[in-house]
């Protein structure tokens, strides 16, 4: 059996940023705001491969996919959704966008992306390739402060990547 379904959801039901300042402290509000469009596809397929008095065997796939896309945001795009340790919100809320899209950070995995952004007064020697591929400080190793860095664009913009 296979399934299409499409469909159009107005006035989505969304947890909106406000300014804290101007509404007495509350950092967001729920409100009817925006239009998503969705298009659905699911295929089973499913086999009785034996039946008997006191046995019987099924087996059933299923796959669905689920697409859903943001075509009206009547409010400024936004981000929300933590990730564990505290890191940046990950969800991007905007015009145009697949709902549910993640961002993220890319990172410096070598000495030559490194010495494309190196900060002022700060030398190649002064940075190695951890364990794990990313390029860190060299005097963090196997201590708290041993952390990834960034990836810069030619303009000392960090690059993002996308994933849905």
């Amino acid at each position: 059996m296979k399934l299409y379904a499409q469909s159009v959801t107005n006035d989505q039901f969304l947890n909106v940023p406000l300014i804290p300042f101007l509404n007495d402290g509350y950092t967001s509000q729920y409100q009817n705001a925006g239009t998503v469009k969705s298009n659905t596809f699911e295929f089973t397929l499913g086999a009785n491969w034996m039946k008997k008095k006191d046995f019987t065997w099924n087996s059933n796939i299923v796959f669905s996919k689920v697409r859903q896309k943001i075509t009206e945001l009547p409010i400024a795009p936004y981000v929300f959704g933590s990730t564990d340790g505290g890191a940046q919100s990950i969800f991007y809320v905007k015009e145009g966008e697949v709902y549910g899209a993640m961002y993220g950070n890319d990172w410096v995995k070598s000495l030559d992306q490194m010495a494309k952004q190196l900060p002022a007064g700060k030398t190649i020697g002064e940075y190695v390739v951890n364990k794990y591929g990313y390029v860190v400080a060299a005097n963090s190793i196997g201590t708290p402060q041993e952390l990834a860095i960034k990836l810069r664009d030619d303009n000392g913009k960090y690059l993002v990547w996308q994933n849905w």
